[in-house]
């Protein structure tokens, strides 16, 4: 073969080596061939990608969960709104109960306390639940049901407040505490 073949051989791998490294973005290490020809040394030098690993630093957006301020309601007619639009859902002129991630038939006035509660401080409004014994807090009709129930408390102003969490879902200021 002669020493021109062989130089084009090299050269045509070289460049080869040196494209295909530069579309993989890799690092360029030069190591030295020498071919041995029948009457001579000849030494060609060809660059050669080996693959290097490197570290990435990027920004990633990352949700944070921020504390903020709770606020009371500022009228019966804000919180029946509030009720209106995001605890219940009226059809065919009926009210229900909206509808959450563990709802079935089967809960009960502590599970809808519970869940309503969690739903109305994550809009950001200052609520608990309320234990009322046979309809009655403060000596004040506030439900119908006959027996323990749970409903949800508030302050609007200087009154405190309850709303059943039963039909027909009643909003009935019981004390005031001033």
């Amino acid at each position: 073969m002669s020493k021109l073949k062989v130089l084009a051989i090299v050269m045509s791998t070289g460049l080869a080596c040196l494209l295909l490294g530069y579309v993989a973005g890799t690092k360029a290490v030069e190591p030295e061939i020498i071919i041995v020809t029948e009457k001579e040394y000849l030494t060609v030098t060809v660059t050669e990608y080996v693959p290097v690993e490197f570290e990435v630093i990027r920004e990633v957006p990352v949700e944070v969960e921020i504390p903020h301020e709770y606020r009371l309601f500022t009228s019966i007619e804000e919180l029946e709104e509030y009720r209106d639009t995001e605890l219940l859902v009226k059809i065919s002129g009926k009210w229900y109960r909206m509808p959450t991630d563990s709802y079935s038939e089967k809960e009960d006035c502590d599970d809808v306390a519970e869940a309503w509660q969690r739903k109305i401080l994550e809009d950001g409004f200052l609520v608990s639940q309320q234990i009322i014994n046979k309809g009655y807090l403060l000596g004040i009709k506030v439900s119908e049901t006959k027996n323990k129930h749970v409903g949800i408390w508030t302050m609007i102003g200087n009154d405190a407040v309850f709303m059943d969490t039963y039909s027909p879902y009643k909003v009935v200021d019981v004390a005031n505490r001033d």
